[in-house]
């Protein structure tokens, strides 16, 4: 098991997160997280990210 696999899964079991996932930095990849950021995941009810106006600035979010 590499380093950081064997910390993550010692951090884990000490925060018992609902999942891990490990980032493969692709372009899919960060679309699929801005799409489950924007339309899934909630923080206190509230989408985790907002998209900005797409005309003026394309591909923005806070």
């Amino acid at each position: 098991m590499k380093y950081v696999e064997k910390w993550v899964e010692e951090v884990a079991k000490l925060a018992e997160p609902k999942e891990i996932y490990f980032c493969d930095g692709s372009d899919e990849e960060a679309h699929w997280i801005m799409e489950k950021g924007l339309k899934e995941e909630k923080i206190n009810g509230k989408p985790v990210f907002y998209e900005l106006n797409q005309e003026k600035w394309p591909f923005a979010y806070l």
